[in-house]
């Protein structure tokens, strides 16, 4: 009877290994599989993910190109426009001096009583608007037929003694 449970025994023994065979034979056939899958999918993604990728990457840089040479355009133009405001802010300036070079002339020329005073005033109010440029005042005589040069200062200053008015 001990034979025949030892051979019973062997069969079971026999049957469990044949199923535990099998059984590891379908789940490596299962893993073969899944691995195959697997590396399929690894191919596809490679082969449609790999450019998908760079051109992606090549659409950001030439709009991130564009973007860059637009603020730099936007920044040349700002600092022109800031020049130009500068300049313009320079000029009025400048422009707002000689106003009041020439108000400080004008209260001056209305409180002279002699005309070589005056003509002291525009020469100082000239000097001071024309800088180093020659200049001659002229006034008119008492017919009012001829402007007499009065005084000249500057390089190269060529005065004549009068002008006719006739002609202007």
């Amino acid at each position: 009877e001990r034979a025949r449970q030892g051979r019973l025994m062997s069969q079971a023994i026999r049957r469990n290994t044949d199923s535990l065979v099998r059984s590891e034979r379908a789940a490596l056939a299962s893993s073969a599989r899944s691995t195959a899958a697997n590396a399929d999918l690894l191919r596809r993604l490679a082969v449609i993910g790999i450019p998908t990728v760079c051109a992606l990457t090549l659409g950001l840089y030439l709009l991130l190109r564009r973007e860059i040479g637009r603020r730099s355009q936007a920044e040349q133009r700002g600092h022109h426009a800031n020049a130009l405001l500068v300049g313009t802010v320079q000029q009025m300036q400048r422009t707002e001096q000689d106003l009041r070079t020439l108000n400080r002339c004008s209260r001056g020329l209305q409180s002279c009583v002699q005309q070589d005073e005056a003509v002291e005033v525009a020469r100082q109010a000239l000097e001071r608007l024309l800088g180093d440029a020659g200049c001659s005042v002229y006034c008119t005589d008492a017919a009012g037929e001829q402007a007499v040069c009065v005084a000249h200062w500057g390089e190269d200053v060529v005065c004549a003694p009068s002008l006719s008015l006739s002609g202007c």
